[in-house]
């Protein structure tokens, strides 16, 4: 496939192991007779959107579809042949239109539904960079009090006769081992200023999802001050507002086109249920 569509390689597949993306594009043949089985577009509108969702995150772009498309039955013809079997011109033509049909029409959701992902995914770094500057404030005013306290016990220090250095240990009353431990806590967490907007988004994450924050694993995911539209769509905890959003954005999108070229459908299926 790559020999045939190089570019494919640089854009669409670019950082894929090659061992995984055969498989999956071994199985994307089969995936696209089951949702070609499909007989309600309601339930296909479900199947386009989790795609559109992945898609957006792959960045399809319009002019992947012909290079795609004469790969795929170029790849399938060359497999069937060399096995023996005999391949048409309406076999190519078969295949062909099946590829169009879903192409075009996650294609055009992802054009509606993109827009709305790219929203959500600003406010999330707006949100992320918000915590940040409050977490740099917090800090610098501890650092701030901290170094005053030390001025003036040091000062105090100088003045008082026998107990400099009490006075000194007086002067930096303020930090105790529980603001020792938090600094601690801070420093780690702020040792740059990339972990530092990292520390945010966990600690928001963690927030607006009800949860403890994420290990370490987690936190080196990669995925930091970015919402993962759709990471663990099984889980429940995952299923959020944002996430449930951006996949009926995709999925409206799909079934607005559908409607459009499907007038029958419209008279069969209720799309605003």
């Amino acid at each position: 496939m790559f020999d045939m569509a190089p570019e494919l390689k640089d854009t669409l597949f670019k950082n894929k192991p090659t061992e995984l993306l055969a498989l999956k594009l071994g199985t994307i043949i089969v995936e696209l007779i089951r949702l070609l089985e499909i007989s309600s577009p309601k339930e296909l509108a479900g199947v386009i959107a989790e795609m559109g969702l992945k898609h957006i995150e792959y960045g399809l772009e319009g002019w992947h579809e012909q290079p795609f498309k004469a790969a795929m039955v170029a790849t399938m013809k060359k497999v069937v042949t060399s096995r023996g079997h005999k391949w048409h011109t309406k076999t190519s033509r078969a295949w062909n239109w099946a590829l169009t049909e879903i192409i075009v029409y996650l294609l055009e959701a992802v054009s509606i539904g993109r827009p709305k992902i790219e929203t959500l995914n600003k406010s999330w770094m707006f949100l992320c960079d918000k915590m940040y500057e409050e977490m740099e404030s917090r800090r610098q005013r501890k650092s701030i009090g901290s170094q005053l306290g030390s001025r003036m016990g040091s000062k105090m220090g100088s003045q008082m006769d026998g107990g400099g250095r009490k006075s000194v240990d007086m002067g930096r009353a303020p930090t105790t081992r529980r603001s020792v431990d938090i600094r601690r806590s801070v420093d780690v967490k702020t040792s740059s200023r990339g972990w530092r907007k990292m520390g945010a988004s966990v600690k928001l994450a963690g927030a607006l999802k009800g949860k403890a924050e994420p290990g370490p694993s987690a936190r080196n995911s990669g995925h930091v001050g970015e919402f993962p539209m759709w990471a663990k769509k099984d889980d429940e905890a995952f299923m959020t507002p944002e996430y449930m959003e951006g996949r009926s954005a995709v999925g409206q999108g799909f079934l607005d086109v559908f409607a459009a070229r499907n007038t029958w459908a419209v008279r069969d299926f209720n799309f605003g249920a």
